[in-house]
Parts: C-alpha cells; sequence; structure tokens
C-alpha cells in the first residue's frame, strides 16, 4: 500500500437505459373496439331503432311530443280508418315497475276480419299531461263483431308522476290485406 489509502471497491457505472415516452393517442385495440361499437351502432339504428320510431327517420313530424307515427304505403289511411272501429278495454297496475294490463277485451266493430291491430297505451299524469306512449301488437284474427281477450300482459316501464293509463287501437289490418 503506497500513498495512504486502500484500495476499495471500485464504483462501475451501470447504464441505466432511459424509460420510453408514454404512448399518447389511440392504440390499436381501442381503434378496432371504437370501429366495432359504430358498426354495431349504426346495424342496430337500421334494423331496429327505426322500425320502433318511424317519426325520427321521416324529418319533422307532428308538433305533439310523442304523437304516434302513421304507417308509410298506401294502405296507411285504411289502416287508421279500420283501426278508429275497433275498441280495446283494459284495467291496468303497476307491477315490479312495469305497466300490466289486465281482462283486456278488444272489440272489432268493422264489417271486415281484423289480423292484426296496434295498441297504443298513454302513460299520463294527474293533469293529463302525456309522460309517455307504449305500443304493443294485438293479433287475431278478430271475426267482424266478434271480441278477443288477452291474459295479462306487459307494455312497458312505468313513468315518473303516472296517474293514469289510456289505451286506444290506433291500426288495424285486415284478414288477407
Amino acid at each position: 500500500m503506497q500513498g495512504g489509502y486502500a484500495p476499495g471497491p471500485i464504483p462501475v457505472g451501470v447504464a441505466i437505459p432511459p424509460q420510453a415516452p408514454q404512448k399518447k393517442g389511440i392504440t390499436m385495440g381501442t381503434l378496432v373496439i371504437l370501429i366495432a361499437l359504430a358498426v354495431g351502432g349504426y346495424y342496430y339504428y337500421t334494423h331496429y331503432y327505426e322500425k320502433d320510431h318511424p317519426a325520427a327517420s321521416q324529418g319533422p313530424g307532428p308538433s305533439q311530443p310523442n304523437a304516434p307515427a302513421q304507417p308509410n304505403g298506401p294502405q296507411a289511411g285504411a289502416a287508421a280508418a279500420l283501426g278508429k272501429q275497433q275498441a280495446f278495454d283494459a284495467h291496468w297496475q303497476s307491477v315490479n315497475g312495469f305497466v300490466q294490463l289486465t281482462n283486456g277485451k278488444w272489440t272489432n266493430n268493422s264489417s271486415v276480419a281484423v289480423q292484426s291491430a296496434t295498441l297504443v297505451c298513454q302513460q299520463l299524469d294527474a293533469a293529463g299531461n302525456d309522460l309517455d306512449e307504449m305500443r304493443t301488437t294485438l293479433n287475431g284474427p278478430v271475426q267482424p263483431g266478434g271480441v278477443d281477450t288477452f291474459d295479462p300482459f306487459t307494455v312497458g316501464a312505468v313513468a315518473s308522476n303516472l296517474n293514469r293509463v289510456s289505451c286506444t287501437i290506433q291500426y288495424a289490418k285486415a284478414v288477407g290485406k
């Protein structure tokens, strides 16, 4: 030992590679998921939503909110006229958050047999304001002057502030049409 100090461990520099900067932007997986959601949304809109909400795809519609949309095609007027000749009566109740119709009775007051009918039920508050509209199809056939009865069935979710439900047959399709 010369020089007065003892050799000790010699420091060795260890090179630590710099961390890669975090990627910003859309990864390929995220892009694939977004495209799949867009395609799925388009498919739902064109195959289901437009059928359930025809007024949304027809541009400006009636001025009243939730007003029923008119069916398209040459039979629209005939279906509405035949619908006016139908009667529907039922009791309603709220069951587990849904509107359920019981003791349903469809009377065909026309001179032709009816294959099916569109039942429109409106949920109203105490002041008679329209809260929501629900539609369902009643299947016949119901003969002229005939009556068809229905087991209890659900027509939709209960709207907030529901006071009463009013149901009418809006459109009807004659047998063979």
